[in-house]
């Protein structure tokens, strides 16, 4: 784990570059229409209907590979995909952008059953360098796209080195693993992912949606702000990277021991997550702080970064144990519970506070609080499902 933690981390650092120099590169408009094509392309993975989680689940469940099915359905979806964003953002770099999500989800989640997680973290670091050399160039004029395409034109250069790079591992990493491998496509395989993994992408689907909205509120709201907070969002980064590697390793933990699940076990990882995120969080304050110092315009970046790191950063704590809803048969629950919490956070935000006077800031521990509170629910659940 420790090796894992600090391999990641190392990788995630190339992250963390980006995350200081596209901002001094780049104007806070420009920076900021980047984050939100950003934000928009992550949703293309949900197309596949939660179909990567249910192969997740299977694998665990028959100790059998049905990565044949999963890539072959995926591909054809991912073609869907791509055609309607093209046609929506009208856009061609967006609309292959869109594929490379999808499939390089799918990638990803064999890599991972097989513990190649060093591997599947590869993607990230590949696309910040990609996107600082694009930017640097946008910076001196040596390109001159808009944003939207200039991010999809880096991520499909990022997917191409990713995915030949893991080519040859995923061939290796199989064989190390006596599983059974399914040689032919099967709709039926397909038919039980979405099955199994519908719910908890639909679960998925609603914190996406849930960032995703703060993002369009900020916007349409504290307009001022949206550099402050995209850029604040991207420093707590530092904070979720950390959270997300352990989530990212209890997922196969959870699955091998998916028959003996106690409470004493997770437990012990929800300490662990806890003690990273305090020392995460003050290590982050201090970059941030001193960062604060160097960019211009971006308003607020420094409190905004005190508020979603702490209040998003203490929801991905809690829920680094999420995957064991697969499990417990809890998916639906988590599905509601967020569902539940998106609904009354777009009502109060589009009724009750056009009403009042709601600050920038009081705003954001409003969203970080409701969904922090959804984290706790479903965690003391799960708890309850194991009695």
């Amino acid at each position: 784990m420790v090796g894992l933690f600090l391999v990641r981390y190392g990788v995630n650092g190339v992250f963390a570059l980006e995350l200081f120099l596209i901002p001094l590169l780049l104007t806070p408009a420009y920076y900021s229409s980047i984050e939100y094509t950003r934000n928009a392309l992550a949703l293309a993975q949900f197309a596949l209907m939660g179909a990567y989680t249910g192969y997740v689940y299977k694998f665990y469940q028959d100790r059998t590979d049905h990565f044949v099915s999963l890539l072959i359905g995926s591909s054809v979806v991912a073609v869907v995909t791509g055609i309607s964003y093209g046609i929506i953002f009208k856009s061609v770099p967006l609309a292959v952008a869109a594929i490379c999500i999808i499939l390089s989800v799918v990638i990803e989640k064999r890599l991972q059953i097989y513990r190649c997680f060093v591997y599947a973290s590869l993607f990230r670091a590949i696309s910040s360098i990609v996107l600082i050399v694009v930017a640097y160039c946008a910076s001196r004029s040596f390109i001159n796209l808009p944003a939207a395409d200039l991010y999809g034109y880096a991520l499909i250069t990022s997917f191409l080195l990713w995915s030949g790079f893991c080519f040859k591992t995923l061939k290796v990493c199989s064989l190390e693993y006596q599983v059974e491998k399914e040689s032919r496509f099967h709709w039926e395989s397909v038919w039980v992912f979405i099955k199994k993994g519908f719910i908890v992408n639909l679960a998925t689907q609603f914190l996406s949606y849930y960032l995703f909205y703060d993002r369009f509120f900020v916007t349409n709201r504290y307009s001022n702000y949206i550099g402050g907070y995209s850029l604040a969002f991207n420093v707590s980064q530092l904070v979720f990277v950390g959270l997300n590697t352990i989530s990212f390793v209890y997922l196969s933990d959870i699955g091998d021991m998916a028959n003996d699940l106690n409470k004493r076990f997770l437990t012990r990882k929800l300490v662990a997550a806890g003690i990273l995120l305090t020392c995460l969080y003050i290590l982050g304050a201090i970059a941030c702080f001193v960062y604060s110092c160097y960019v211009k315009n971006y308003f607020g970046l420094f409190n905004s970064y005190l508020v979603i790191a702490s209040l998003f950063g203490a929801y991905y704590a809690v829920s680094v144990i999420s995957s064991a809803v697969l499990f417990t048969n809890t998916s639906n629950h988590l599905a509601i519970i967020l569902g539940i919490v998106l609904l009354i956070k777009i009502g109060i935000s589009k009724l009750i506070l056009p009403l009042i006077a709601v600050g920038y800031f009081q705003y954001l521990v409003f969203s970080g609080a409701m969904l922090l509170a959804a984290g706790i629910v479903t965690t003391v659940y799960i708890f309850k499902k194991l009695e």
